[in-house]
């Protein structure tokens, strides 16, 4: 009923500038990121941080973002801000953020 969960993940880009760290297959990475989000029933309250990794068309290596050198970095900071969340996990902000002034405003009054 209240927990945290990984959304699945998202195609983000695929490179064709660099090429695999472990099969050295030429130009076929692929970008994807995920969301983490906490959820009460069947809602998404709030994010809590997007992760970023790479995998190769043809060895299908999988390599997360902690992992990437400066080459890898610098092509997934190209494509880094399609990477957007679902309007979604804001719910729980602005519920709070109501709940919070609506008492301040009750408590006046």
């Amino acid at each position: 009923m209240i927990g945290i969960k990984d959304a699945d993940p998202e195609y983000l880009a695929t490179s064709y500038d660099i090429d695999c760290k472990y099969c050295h297959s030429p130009r076929k990475l692929n970008f994807y990121y995920y969301y983490s989000y906490s959820y009460f029933g069947f809602l998404k309250v709030f994010p809590l941080g997007k992760s970023f990794y790479s995998q190769c068309q043809s060895c299908k290596h999988f390599l997360q973002e902690a992992a990437f050198d400066d080459q890898y970095r610098a092509e997934l900071n190209n494509y880094r801000d399609r990477a957007k969340l679902p309007w979604t996990l804001y719910i729980g902000p602005v519920l709070i953020g109501y709940w919070l002034i609506s008492s301040l405003i009750s408590s006046l009054f």
